[in-house]
């Protein structure tokens, strides 16, 4: 055997494998943040991601359980949209750290900064809502999804990583606000308990940044409710984008069947028109020449054979009703189904308005205002100066109070509040101003 053979090409030199060691090589950091460090290791010839905790945090105890944790849901999470964990080891120069695959990509904020097609958008988000329904399966919330964590490989598929602030109930000593602000939901920020709902509605928000088709828009506002409307779990948000989708092929593909069957039925009619012509014609010539070779039963068959052609269409298109008709019976109940949203989500706005409404009351009431200028027998300070700073306070409260309608409602929804609440704002204002006009006069 020639032993001068180049076999570097396998990873394999003078008869040995290259990654033969089972210690890290290489091993550099790569990114470090306020708890975690991330590095970098070589081993058996592959990349590996060791994710481990800052030197001053690694003898505390909750940040070592956080760690475990960790890789406790990861090693639990297997799953072709999850990256994989392989264990949990000491690796120099890094402490304990979790071994995770190395995942070459880029994250989806990158993808989305660069922009994407909506086909190409929409594949994403599947795969991101079966992972994320995969978690919830198995009772894990992962309460950190964002754009950033979110790897797009470079196949084109998703990877879900940071499971840092997961949890699950049997993980009950983490149970504090954490989060993203922008992607994080009101009732977690608040600090309450984790919720598969904590997930739907930071997927309405990845949502909203990207360019996806119709049949996902109207289930991104259902994500972004208050808690209570908000989708129970990811399965009945999978279920409604699947259901608008078929109802948008069904319309599309039976709208074109329908047009080429009736130009099939168009032209098997109008050829049998011109068939009878011929008939007729034929007639003719063999009633006036007896020596005609043609048969007039010959085209009689004919005939009979096109009636054939056109009865077979008639049943096809008669299957074709009836499955336009069975579409039109999906699209009501899609209508159903969206009417019962919509009422759900008005409920949701006018409860809104509601609030915002006695927001106004209770701030013109703790101003006093009105009573101030209604007793005042002349102006006289300091009111002159006070009575407009406590408006100036009324109009900046509620106003507050709108603003912090973004993170939950669409922008539709929150200019519907907007306007119903600043009108009554805008006519105490008036009624205040021209108040306050009077008493100058007298003074």
């Amino acid at each position: 055997m020639n032993s001068d053979v180049d076999t570097s090409a396998s990873g394999i030199e003078d008869g040995r494998f290259e990654g033969v060691s089972p210690v890290f090589t290489e091993v550099h950091l790569i990114s470090e943040g306020d708890i975690n460090i991330l590095g970098k290791g070589k081993r058996y010839g592959r990349w590996w991601l060791l994710k481990g905790l800052q030197p001053d945090l690694s003898e505390l105890t909750q940040y070592v359980e956080m760690l475990h944790k960790e890789f406790e849901l990861l090693m639990k999470a297997q799953h072709p949209g999850i990256v994989q964990a392989t264990g949990l080891e000491e690796v120099p120069g890094l402490g304990e750290c979790i071994v995770m695959e190395y995942v070459e990509g880029t994250t989806l904020k990158e993808v989305m900064e660069q922009g994407l097609s909506s086909r190409t958008a929409a594949r994403l988000m599947d795969e991101l809502t079966d992972a994320v329904a995969y978690i919830h399966s198995l009772g894990i919330v992962h309460r950190d999804l964002k754009p950033s964590n979110i790897i797009v490989t470079q196949g084109g598929h998703v990877k879900l990583i940071d499971f840092g602030l997961a949890d699950t109930r049997a993980h009950a000593f983490l149970k504090q606000s954490a989060g993203t602000e922008r992607y994080m939901s009101p009732e977690q920020a608040a600090g309450g308990k984790p919720d598969a709902r904590n997930d739907i509605y930071s997927l309405g928000v990845i949502m909203q940044g990207m360019p996806l088709p119709w049949s996902y828009r109207r289930s991104i506002a259902r994500c972004l409710c208050p808690i209570e409307g908000r989708w129970a779990g990811i399965e009945e948000l999978k279920e409604s984008i699947a259901l608008r989708r078929l109802l948008m092929r069904r319309t599309v593909y039976g709208a074109v069947a329908l047009a080429l069957l009736a130009v099939a039925v168009v032209a098997t009619m109008l050829q049998h028109r011109a068939s009878v012509r011929e008939f007729d014609e034929w007639k003719t010539l063999y009633a006036d020449s007896e020596a005609q070779s043609v048969s007039a039963d010959s085209l009689a068959a004919e005939l009979r054979a096109r009636d054939a052609e056109i009865a077979v269409l008639h049943s096809n298109m008669q299957h074709m009703e009836q499955a336009l008709q069975r579409s039109n019976d999906s699209m009501k109940n899609v209508m159903t189904t969206t009417v019962k949203e919509e009422v759900s989500l008005n409920n949701h706005v006018k409860r809104a308005i509601e609030l915002g409404m006695n927001r106004l009351n209770e701030a013109i009431d703790e101003s006093g205002v009105e009573m101030i200028l209604d007793t005042l027998s002349r102006w006289q300070e300091p009111w002159s100066r006070e009575v407009p700073r406590r408006i100036v306070r009324v109009n900046t409260d509620v106003n507050n109070y709108i603003a912090g309608l973004n993170n939950t409602y669409t922008q539709r929804e929150v200019q519907t509040v907007r306007d119903t609440i600043m009108s009554s704002l805008t006519k105490w204002n008036d009624r205040m101003s021209r108040k306050m006009k009077v008493l100058a006069k007298k003074e």
